[in-house]
């Protein structure tokens, strides 16, 4: 059975560089896949930084982050581990998942999925749909975590629906939103993963 490769959205033609992140990125699927079906434990970024050539582990964490954004895996935490699920077939790797709720519904690796997804350039309602949450409480908490960034930049694409004003514009044609580097969320696991993967 062949399996499947996978390619981040790139404008125009991939370079060399894209290229090996998404031989990477798939290796990393692979590898989480193989983890999920056999009911083991998530491989640590460690591991993981070590079978793609890296000497930073982060980046392996980075394109975990990106396969999430891309709606291939959905990862939550255990005590002190990182439990994947594989969206396609519903397996997960081995642990207890551990809900971190907080005031308003929203949990960290939700507000870290949500500030990725929209540095990423993704519309607020395709990352409701990862969250299982609504456009406009996408919205609402997009602004709560980017007022406390205390940053000013340009409205992301929100797509609103036919006949309804653009959401950003009821009250600023501003809405302050982490800069292309990526300021920190007020969050430590936010910040872990708001950042855009690394070109490599």
């Amino acid at each position: 059975m062949r399996q499947e490769e996978i390619t981040a959205p790139c404008k125009g033609k991939r370079t060399p560089q894209q290229k090996r992140r998404d031989d990477r990125l798939t290796n990393v699927f692979r590898a989480l896949e193989r983890a999920a079906n056999s009911d083991a434990p998530c491989p640590t970024n460690e591991a993981l930084a070590e079978t793609l050539g890296y000497a930073n582990p982060s980046k392996a964490s980075d394109l975990i982050a990106l396969l999430q954004t891309m709606g291939f895996v959905r990862v939550e935490r255990g005590n002190n581990q990182r439990i994947v699920t594989i969206v396609k077939t519903g397996k997960r790797t081995a642990g207890h998942i551990v809900r971190r709720q907080r005031k308003g519904g929203w949990t960290e690796d939700q507000d870290a999925i949500l500030m990725d997804g929209i540095a990423e350039g993704h519309t607020f309602a395709a990352v409701g749909k990862i969250l299982h949450k609504s456009k406009n409480a996408c919205i609402g908490r997009f602004r709560t975590l980017s007022a406390a960034l205390g940053h000013q930049a340009s409205c992301p694409a929100v797509d609103p629906s036919p006949g309804t004003a653009d959401p950003c514009r009821r009250t600023s044609s501003r809405l302050p939103i982490p800069s292309s580097r990526c300021a920190r969320p007020p969050t430590a696991l936010a910040a872990k993963h708001c950042a855009t993967p690394s070109r490599i």
